[in-house]
């Protein structure tokens, strides 16, 4: 009876073993698949298998993280339960809920204010902002683009006499196109204009 019992723990080791294969060997296979055996729908499924238990990962790290922090200060340990709540901040940024709790702690509990968020999230903060400016920006010359479209199909028109060069519809997009231009010149100068639709 005992020998069946060692035999069943060790089958079941050996299986838990395989299945928690480490992620290194299973991005070496994934890249097997896709370079040597062609196969990239397996490769694509082993890759997405690969990221999600990354982002599993994450997710139990920040969480231990923050309940290390509160232990530390549930203990009386400021110095340390401060740190940990700042490592959340600075390292899970991804974790908005455990972000969004452990500043709650930094600035309720430990009068640890927003100004002193670390310069590395700062940059990271700064660098969202870039990314959302130059999307806004490409959004914009993307619409003057169509709108300066529209008036030379306008302006075919006008040439064989279909439509008014003075006529509203003309105006209308002549003045679009200003409004859009001025937008541009207005955000490139840092003076955001206001959201919303341009159009008179």
């Amino acid at each position: 009876m005992r020998g069946k019992l060692v035999i069943a723990v060790f089958a079941l080791t050996a299986g838990l073993a395989a299945a928690q294969e480490k992620p290194a060997e299973q991005l070496r296979k994934a890249i097997v698949e896709e370079e040597a055996n062609q196969s990239l729908d397996k490769a694509v499924q082993m890759y997405q298998s690969i990221l999600s238990q990354f982002d599993e990962l994450r997710k139990t790290a920040a969480t231990a993280q923050f309940h290390l922090a509160g232990c530390y200060r549930k203990q009386g340990k400021n110095e340390l339960a401060i740190a940990a709540y700042k490592r959340i901040v600075q390292e899970f940024s991804d974790q908005t809920e455990l972000v969004g709790a452990s500043r709650k702690y930094l600035s309720n509990t430990f009068g640890v204010s927003q100004d002193q968020i670390p310069a590395r999230e700062r940059a990271a903060r700064d660098q969202q902002v870039n990314a959302a400016r130059q999307t806004y920006r490409r959004l914009l010359q993307d619409e003057i683009l169509l709108v300066e479209d529209q008036i030379k199909g306008m302006q075919k028109k006008v040439e064989v006499g279909m439509v008014s060069p003075t006529g509203s519809e003309m105006i209308a997009l002549k003045r679009e196109l200003l409004d859009l231009q001025r937008n541009m010149a207005a955000f490139d100068a840092g003076v955001l204009p206001i959201a919303g639709n341009t159009k008179k």
